[in-house]
């Protein structure tokens, strides 16, 4: 196992890597100079000058990626070029509404996703099967987007019974979760249909059924624990793209998380901040397909990582 979590930390640290390195080349692959797009073409020759030596971008190039690896190992992303305060601190401020939903949306994604994957994988009626993955497909096809405004019209305009936009406790995390939750809910139940129809068939399960044991028992127990392994495994890339995916959903329902702050700062041409929103973005991806891999030897005990 030591073996194992070590091989993992390094091919995390190779990823956070490249995830920064991404993150710092980003201000040299905008069209234009940087500096200028910051300040505006009215800004003075001695404000550019001014602005690049304080960004030490009027360094070799290696030495300005040396300095902003240097720095964020410290947890020292520079200051935002709007507010002035520490773009970790910009970043902290926004934290909990983002984790909040993207925690909020991965629970009904799995929760939803494994229901509906159940059901069709058990379900002897081949209209159900049909209907709950025409369901699935239904929430894979639907822009991310458009959910939310549907919600919002439906049940904040014209039902009143949900806040529309901002932060208001659990009422108002409902429909954004809902929004951001469905198409990594129905990508959850394909998956889970496809591991439960493959497990169902094997020779473990017959024997269960043959020495008479209930049919819930045998679907939840000897099933569907060896079946959520390749589930897990999608989870985890799921968590990404609904962290990725809260951007949007933050912008429609004007929640003041990272993602909508992502948004700002890329409007407003604010550098710093959204180096520091992809690398620290990369880093929560790897740490938690780390803690997914560990998790592989919890479902079954066969699998002992090496």
């Amino acid at each position: 196992m030591v073996t194992f979590l070590i091989r993992r930390l390094v091919s995390g640290v190779i990823v956070v890597f490249g995830v920064s390195v991404l993150a710092f080349g980003m201000v040299h692959l905008v069209p234009g100079d940087p500096i200028r797009i910051m300040l505006g073409q009215r800004a003075t020759a001695e404000q550019v000058s001014r602005l690049r030596g304080e960004l030490g971008l009027d360094e070799p190039l290696w030495q300005q990626y040396l300095t902003f690896a240097s720095r964020a190992v410290r947890g020292d992303f520079g200051e935002s070029i709007r507010s002035g305060l520490p773009v970790l601190q910009e970043i902290g401020s926004r934290v909990w509404p983002t984790l909040e939903l993207t925690l909020a949306g991965m629970a009904i994604a799995v929760s939803l996703g494994v229901f509906v994957g159940v059901v069709a994988a058990t379900t002897k009626s081949p209209a159900v099967d049909l209907a709950t993955m025409g369901v699935s497909l239904a929430g894979l096809s639907l822009p991310t987007f458009w959910v939310g405004l549907i919600l919002i019209y439906v049940f904040g305009i014209k039902l009143g019974w949900l806040p529309v936009v901002g932060e208001g406790g659990l009422l108002a995390l409902i429909m954004p979760a809902v929004a951001l939750a469905l198409p990594a809910a129905a990508v959850l139940a394909r998956i889970t249909r496809s591991s439960m129809l493959e497990v169902l068939g094997r020779e473990y399960v017959r024997t269960a059924r043959a020495k008479g044991l209930p049919e819930d028992v045998v679907v939840y127990k000897h099933a569907l624990q060896n079946a959520m392994i390749p589930v897990l495994t999608l989870a985890g890339i799921q968590f990404g793209v609904l962290l990725g995916g809260s951007v949007i959903v933050e912008s429609v329902f004007a929640r003041p998380g990272v993602g909508r702050l992502a948004v700002e700062a890329i409007a407003a041409r604010d550098f710093p901040v959204v180096q520091g929103v992809v690398l620290l973005s990369g880093i929560v991806f790897v740490v938690v397909n780390l803690i997914v891999d560990v998790l592989y030897s919890v479902l079954d005990p066969r699998i002992s990582p090496r």
